[in-house]
């Protein structure tokens, strides 16, 4: 399957939308860290490039998606 066709949930308003349309986070050394380019092991969560979709993320869309329990900092990463 092409990854232009892969649907996947956005972790913050659990929409579900094409992949290349959100960014995927994953957890690395106990940190939430982006994956812009998707390459990285592990679970990973999806995300909208938007502030409202990091809000709903770190309220806990962040721990569902991971299945574990995180702190993923305040703020989005810079660039992001």
């Amino acid at each position: 399957m092409r990854s232009d066709r892969c649907m996947r949930t956005c972790a913050g308003c659990r929409r579900v939308v094409p992949a290349p349309e959100l960014t995927r986070f994953v957890v690395r050394d106990q940190q939430v860290v982006a994956d812009p380019r998707a390459v990285l092991p592990g679970r990973g969560a999806w995300l909208h490039r938007n502030e409202q979709c990091w809000v709903g993320a770190t309220r806990g869309g962040f721990a569902r998606s991971f299945r574990q329990r995180v702190h993923p900092p305040q703020a989005p990463p810079p660039g992001w």
